[in-house]
């Protein structure tokens, strides 16, 4: 179980109406696309918080150095690192020291608001100090929000399939980047699920149910004692210690 990607989220949109002060998209550039085109030269930092549509909310942080990149997720409380490093990509999960290559082959933050040449922009308009664009692509719509004085991305939200995906920028910017993965000596290694020891991989399930260490160990169980449960055990004995909570 790997938590959701930003990556997923680059062509969600949602239209914001409150506008008054019309601008002609003709005559002004696109900030959005500054935005994309920004991206596209490989060296930014983009702090977020992702709303999904049924409310749940994500920190996020996305860096890139040319083809090595990193991204950071806190999604139901599972803390993961994504590193893209000589065309390989890695998730590590620090708070219990596993990882695992996975199957993505590319930097996340490559198509994060990225501007392509099917969107159209259909208005541009400013108020209460923000710049509002709104652009339509293939039924579904997205909208940039920016600061009026510095032309800062605050926020891009989009309709999808009648859903709506919300980003909020905390900082952004385009500066040289450094990616560095960590040392994994000691880590266990998930990648290969024959291969990988069952300790770490029950330690990575439990984390994954929400569960600890410290928790398994108070309801009388070590991880040894836990790995020589059924499924089925196992499962109810999550339950339990979880009082059922998805």
């Amino acid at each position: 179980m790997i938590p959701k990607t930003a990556i997923m989220l680059c062509t969600c949109a949602v239209l914001l109406t409150a506008c008054t002060k019309a601008r002609d998209p003709l005559k002004q550039p696109s900030l959005a696309q500054q935005v994309s085109d920004s991206l596209d030269a490989g060296e930014y930092m983009v702090d977020m918080v992702i709303t999904y549509p049924n409310g749940e909310q994500t920190p996020c942080v996305m860096r890139a150095d040319g083809a090595d990149g990193f991204v950071s997720l806190d999604t139901d409380g599972i803390y993961t690192e994504f590193y893209t490093v000589d065309k390989k990509t890695y998730a590590l999960f620090p708070e219990i020291e596993c990882y695992r290559e996975t199957g993505e082959d590319g930097n996340f933050g490559n198509a994060l608001f990225k501007i392509s040449s099917s969107d159209k922009l259909v208005s541009t308009s400013t108020a209460d100090g923000r710049v509002t664009e709104n652009f339509e692509s293939a039924g579904d719509s997205f909208t940039f929000v920016f600061d009026e004085q510095t032309n800062a991305l605050e926020s891009f939200e989009g309709v999808t399939n009648g859903e709506t995906t919300r980003i909020d920028i905390n900082s952004i910017n385009f500066d040289k980047q450094q990616i560095e993965m960590p040392s994994l000596d000691g880590w266990a290694d998930l990648t290969d699920p024959n291969k990988c020891d069952a300790l770490a991989e029950l330690k990575f399930t439990l984390y994954a149910e929400g569960v600890t260490e410290d928790e398994l160990n108070a309801a009388g169980y070590t991880l040894k004692d836990a790995s020589k449960l059924s499924l089925d055990e196992l499962n109810a004995l999550i339950e339990k210690i979880t009082g059922g909570e998805e």
